[in-house]
């Protein structure tokens, strides 16, 4: 076995894994005996499984498993992982679980032939678009490669697929920005929405080129995308605009955050999230909570529910999904403006600042609805607890189902036949749509509007 280097093993898992849950997700598929303590940082869990490898002479197979899932993290540190020579794959007779396969690596050019079947390995940008807008998508590769950066997208139809191509998965993994083709038909593309919940579990860069208006954004994408600066087309190819794409794009690859790179543009509104409070909040009861900071995302829990449930569910129509997101978006908005007023952001006079959905039943008047004038100050104690205790659960069982929805695209058509895992977000889903009916109960009792979406998803799943 070749003299590995433990410490340039424990900085390559350290930027494999974004967060201490998962390198503990990762370790309980593939090293089941490796224990972490409860809270224990991510360097250390990184430190506590590469010693165990070493000492079990397993890095050989630690070594394999992430060549195969990360490969150009891997590749990034591959000549500082031995102490003898610059390494080449680890040799290994561990035959690990399916994974990514890695298509053959070409460098695009310039022109219309050279545009790429395969995704190569760390490209400056990735295109997620729907094949109706080929020809515009066309253009804007020439116009991106010629000025020398690396492109990919899949000019094959991903719509009419039976599998999400394994080459669309590991060319967002390993892309740097995610140049997302916004137009009815790429907001009503299930593949399309797949590809952003995946670039956002991978805290990709996304940045939205507006190819033809959408009116209305998909709940999920909106909220997805919340004050998100974007350039618009309005159907026409200009030059002025494939300049600003690609300024801006190399700023986002020099460094930049989206704000910075895109500074004057315009961004997607999302109510509820980008917009302000209307008016500041006098205490709700003798014990005010002005200037606590929130004890939970609501909004991030809502965004996971319509893009990993909802958005993940079979069955649907592009029509029912959204029509089930508008609900789901105003139920977790109306959560979240309930804990703003508890902590004394706003007056309970204040409305919900996402109008009610035309689906739901209330017993209110107005379009923006208010606190019911029958919950009085112990009752808002009472459901704020319950409510931060529904969120806190969601957002467990999210990040499980982030990891478990990772790992079916990594697996692409080897998915369908692992029914453990199939079952695992079978399960991941229920529990949290369980919750947020939960949640829908409680904003039924507080604000008297009543959403259906919880149980239609319910029933879906069952």
């Amino acid at each position: 076995m070749p003299n590995y280097d433990t410490g340039a093993i424990r900085n390559l898992l350290t930027e494999v894994f974004p967060d201490a849950d998962e390198i503990e997700f990762f370790a309980d598929d593939y090293f089941k005996e490796v224990k972490f303590e409860p809270d224990m940082p991510l360097k250390k869990r990184a430190h506590v499984l590469t010693q165990y490898c070493a000492q079990n002479n397993q890095l050989d197979k630690l070594l394999a498993f992430l060549q195969k899932n990360h490969p150009a993290k891997y590749a990034e540190h591959s000549a500082l992982l031995t102490l003898d020579a610059p390494s080449s794959a680890p040799a290994t007779s561990v035959t690990p679980e399916p994974a990514v396969s890695q298509p053959p690596t070409r460098t695009p050019e310039p022109s219309p032939a050279a545009e790429p079947d395969a995704a190569p390995q760390g490209q400056d940008v990735f295109i997620s678009y729907s094949t109706k807008n080929l020809d515009f998508v066309q253009q804007l590769y020439q116009k991106l490669t010629s000025r020398g950066l690396s492109v990919w997208f899949d000019k094959q139809s991903i719509e009419g697929a039976t599998q999400w191509r394994e080459s669309i998965v590991t060319g967002i993994m390993n892309c740097k920005v995610f140049l997302l083709v916004l137009s009815p038909e790429s907001a009503a593309s299930d593949n399309v929405r797949k590809e952003i919940d995946l670039a956002e579990h991978h805290k990709k860069k996304i940045f939205p080129v507006l190819w033809r208006e959408v009116n209305p954004l998909p709940p999920s994408i909106q909220y997805q995308l919340a004050g998100t600066q974007y350039i618009s087309f309005n159907g026409t190819p200009s030059e002025e605009n494939f300049n600003k794409v690609y300024h801006v794009v190399g700023r986002l690859l020099g460094g930049s955050g989206i704000a910075e790179a895109a500074v004057g543009e315009k961004a997607i509104q999302a109510p509820g999230i980008t917009d302000k409070p209307v008016a500041t909040a006098e205490p709700t009861s003798g014990r005010p909570r002005r200037g606590t900071a929130p004890e939970v995302g609501v909004i991030a829990a809502g965004i996971g529910v319509m893009s990993k449930v909802v958005d993940q569910i079979g069955g649907f129509t592009p029509t029912e999904k959204d029509a089930n997101n508008e609900e789901l978006k105003w139920l977790f908005v109306a959560a979240d403006h309930f804990l703003k007023i508890r902590r004394g952001e706003i007056q309970r006079t204040v409305g919900v600042p996402v109008e009610t959905p035309v689906e739901a039943t209330t017993t209110q008047a107005t379009k923006n609805v208010i606190l019911l004038p029958s919950v009085d100050d112990f009752s808002m104690q009472m459901i704020d607890s319950q409510i931060q205790s529904i969120i806190k659960q969601i957002n467990i069982y999210m990040k499980n189902l982030a990891f478990e929805l990772d790992r079916q695209a990594q697996l692409g058509g080897q998915a369908g036949s692992n029914i453990a895992l199939k079952n695992s977000i079978d399960a991941q889903q229920k529990a949290i749509i369980e919750r947020t009916q939960e949640l829908a109960n409680l904003m039924q009792q507080i604000y008297g509007v009543k959403v259906y979406a919880p149980e239609i998803v319910a029933e879906k799943l069952s």
